[in-house]
């Protein structure tokens, strides 16, 4: 009986020897097989910009998530989500993208948004998805799907050219998504790929202006029949005939300057005063020519030059190209930066603080704090600052819908000079964009020469004056601030470093009365100045680098207004009657952007047009066409030849 119950579960199997041999590894499917080789050598020839090798690491760990096998077919067709890509690909000119670059054409909607040669290509992904035939086919109809996905998610979100290309100040490594992750996460299991799309742009207030105004001026640019304005000889003034009145009428409706219903002033009603009429600077128009000026970095003074006449003659569509540069740009701030409080628009030359909390009364004294020069009508007062790795409380951000101080601004001199001699680097004195945290400043601030205005203006100049020194307040001194009788021969001591020439506080320093300070690799700072006169000027690049601001003890007061103990009546004597290079902390940091926008959105809606005058806009249209992968490499090695530390 016993061994009868043992053969039973032997019989069962209970005492069979398990086997150690591994279990054979699982073929791999030919699509697998194929989006491995294509991952692999991190090109697909089919795709408009074939070399996705910025994008190996990625693709490599989204397929490596999904065990290398298709996710966007379901047999031979597309799957919803891919669908859904598709149509934003298409849909992307409105974004100020170009569907070209994720294989696309554009849609009805967004064909005007792009240029004409573009908008007559046709799309691939429909080529694909009626082509998908073999394991090939679907391997690379679905690589060719994640890599333009990864395109646009982070050109929506990052921008499309790496700001250190251009040796900007800006990292946006820190904002990038894990886009294998993202894909994985957000868009292949969604159920609604648009309502994901719409969160991936910039939330800010400034971008969502400057994409309305985008749009806008795409639906400007089918309204404009377009033509030039003849050149003049000489200035006109309301009431000139003028043969391009009737052009010239026509853009400042277009562009909202002039209300459409603005008849010529004593014209009679008959046809042929009418025809007369347009045919001179009708006096009615002034006003909108003068908004026209203002709002394009023009002397608002109502008179018509080759300046307003070039502005004019701008086509709406290079309009339109500006604002999808900015949009562009925006793309590229941190979020803790698309709403900095302080912000300077560099070709703009203007600062504006956007704040909710009003501005503190300042003294009225004649003569002292922001008094020495004023803003045209229609100006305010506004100033730039600089970043930490620390994020900024709540309450010292902005929603950018309220300015609280708006200032004209110095800028950094356009223009790069080469190299006189050999070994020697260019002369760069152009205003980098950078983002950072202002975190302290400094009253009758010392100005301490960089070596380069040492070598290129201070030692000639002592080598042609050898009063030099004392009729610019300049003396030579040691690390430990020690003044030291110059020689010629500490002018290598000067040059490198051991010795620095040192300008007295006061108010002939070429930094002013007060300095605002945001550490950083370019040494750029704000600061006032006492070349007032300049700001007067439309157009003002005078600077070696820094940013010098019309209403230092207005931007003081507001910057300083959590600390109670620092009224305006004692920022105006720390500015003038107080201790040399008194150093202030904040008691928060404040976010600060220097910026460089030709197409600067108002929060009114209203479009600050200005001129590319360091050709920043020029080198990322360059950057762009070279094509994918774009470039990083710095176009030009970083040159600190700045003026003000």
């Amino acid at each position: 009986m016993w061994i009868a119950s043992a053969a039973a579960l032997l019989a069962v199997g209970g005492c069979r020897k398990k086997s150690t041999e591994p279990a054979p590894p699982k073929l791999a499917s030919p699509e697998s097989v194929a989006l491995h080789a294509m991952a692999d050598h991190a090109r697909l020839d089919a795709m408009r910009w074939p070399n996705f090798a910025d994008l190996k690491k990625p693709v490599e760990d989204f397929y490596g998530a999904h065990g290398f096998e298709p996710v966007w077919l379901n047999g031979k067709k597309p799957t919803m989500q891919a669908r859904q890509m598709m149509a934003a690909f298409a849909a992307c000119g409105t974004d100020g993208l170009n569907p070209e670059d994720y294989d696309s054409a554009p849609s009805d909607a967004a064909r005007d948004s792009v240029p004409a040669d573009v908008a007559q290509h046709s799309s691939r992904w429909a080529d694909r998805a009626g082509a998908i035939h073999t394991a090939q086919d679907r391997a690379a109809f679905d690589m060719a799907m994640t890599v333009a996905a990864m395109r646009y998610l982070n050109d929506e979100h990052n921008g499309r050219v790496n700001p250190a290309r251009f040796n900007f100040g800006i990292d946006i490594n820190q904002k990038r998504y894990d886009l294998a992750k993202f894909l994985t996460e957000k868009i292949i299991s969604s159920d609604n790929v648009g309502a994901v799309l719409v969160t991936v742009p910039p939330q800010s207030n400034e971008y969502k202006r400057t994409l309305a105004a985008y749009r806008h001026w795409i639906e400007l640019a089918k309204q404009d029949p377009g033509g030039g304005l003849p050149q003049v000889a000489r200035q006109l003034k309301p009431g000139d005939a003028y043969a391009g009145a009737e052009r010239m009428r026509a853009l400042l409706v277009l562009d909202g300057d002039l209300k459409d219903d603005v008849s010529p002033t004593n014209a009679p009603d008959s046809e042929t005063s009418q025809t007369t009429a347009s045919k001179r600077y009708e006096p009615a128009w002034t006003t909108a020519v003068r908004h026209f000026q203002f709002h394009h970095g023009l002397q608002a003074d109502g008179k018509i030059g080759p300046p307003t006449i070039a502005a004019m003659n701008v086509p709406t569509a290079e309009r339109v190209h500006q604002l999808a540069i900015a949009l562009e740009r925006w793309r590229w701030l941190p979020d803790l930066y698309q709403n900095a409080p302080v912000f300077v628009n560099l070709p703009e030359f203007k600062l504006r603080v956007y704040s909710n909390d009003p501005m503190p009364p300042l003294p009225l004294i004649a003569g002292r704090g922001d008094g020495a020069a004023t803003n045209p009508a229609g100006m305010a007062d506004v100033a730039v600052v600089h970043a930490s790795e620390q994020p900024a409380p709540a309450d010292m951000t902005s929603d950018h819908t309220t300015i609280a101080l708006e200032m004209n601004v110095i800028t950094g001199k356009a223009g790069i000079k080469p190299p006189e001699k050999k070994g020697e680097q260019p002369e760069d004195h152009q205003t980098p964009m950078l983002v950072n945290l202002m975190r302290y400043l400094i009253f009758r601030p010392y100005w301490s020469v960089p070596i380069d205005i040492t070598q290129r203006e201070v030692l000639p100049g002592i080598a042609k004056d050898p009063d030099y020194l004392a009729e610019h307040n300049f003396e030579i001194v040691d690390r430990r601030r020690q003044t030291v009788e110059y020689s010629p021969k500490l002018d290598s001591l000067l040059l490198h470093g051991k010795l620095m020439v040192q300008q007295d506080a006061g108010d002939d320093n070429s930094l002013g009365l007060v300095k605002f300070m945001f550490p950083n690799s370019y040494s750029i700072y704000l600061h006032s100045t006492p070349t007032v006169w300049l700001f007067q000027k439309t157009r003002r690049d005078f600077s070696h680098g820094c940013v010098r601001v019309q209403k230092p003890l207005a931007l003081a007061a507001w910057v300083l207004r959590d600390r109670a103990e620092w009224t305006p009546d004692k920022i105006d004597e720390a500015m003038n009657i107080g201790d040399d290079n008194k150093t202030v902390g904040l008691k928060q940091t404040i976010p600060v952007a220097i910026f460089y926008d030709t197409a600067y959105v108002e929060p009114d809606g209203t479009v600050d047009f200005t001129r590319d005058i360091y050709q920043y806009d020029k080198l990322l249209d360059e950057t762009l066409a070279l094509g994918r992968p774009y470039p990083i490499k710095p176009i030009a090695p970083v040159v600190d030849v700045h003026d003000e530390r």
